[in-house]
């Protein structure tokens, strides 16, 4: 944190051209120039980390309807185990199923205490699918500063006869939004 201002000692401190030709022009005005003083606050982000926890049935058949596909639990945390410094508001997850092909999975959405949070993705192309919040209340799912809450992917097996499904989010940067 600390004081910062704005200023602007001299006209060579500004550089301009005619933005039609290109020339320089003349820079006129009372200089010294002082902007407004402004106060910043020293403030630590907060961070967000998640851990895969197992699920109760780990055999599932096709035909199968709303089946835990897997199991997050979600941590805002920050600096030195005190906590998040700060809520933290989830939009989107991005996932990736390793091993069902195109329409294995479907009517995928994220629950948390036994209701669902998220839009509902019919159907996953490919082997990844973004699970939307933003339908929310909030825009989201709020992560209050030190929370730590459980969600669940939910889903319905399709197809794919002797697969093996894995979900992951590999890229936290990129995967939670």
């Amino acid at each position: 944190g600390g004081d910062h201002q704005f200023n602007v000692l001299f006209p060579e401190d500004v550089v301009a051209v005619s933005a039609e030709s290109g020339a320089d022009v003349e820079i006129i005005g009372d200089f010294p120039l002082f902007g407004n003083t402004m106060t910043t606050a020293n403030v630590t982000v907060g961070q967000l980390e998640f851990d895969f926890r197992s699920i109760a049935d780990n055999t599932v058949e096709v035909g199968n309807i709303d089946v835990e596909l897997a199991r997050v639990q979600l941590k805002a945390s920050g600096d030195t185990n005190k906590g998040s410094d700060e809520d933290i508001l989830i939009q989107a997850i991005n996932f990736e199923f390793d091993g069902p092909r195109d329409g294995d999975i479907g009517n995928v959405y994220l629950e948390f205490q036994g209701e669902r949070i998220s839009e509902i993705l019919p159907f996953v192309r490919g082997n990844e699918g973004i699970i939307d919040l933003t339908k929310n209340e909030n825009g989201g799912f709020i992560l209050k500063k030190g929370d730590n809450k459980t969600v669940r992917v939910r889903g319905d097996i399709l197809s794919g006869v002797g697969q093996t499904l894995r979900v992951r989010f590999d890229q936290i940067k990129s995967d939670v939004i």
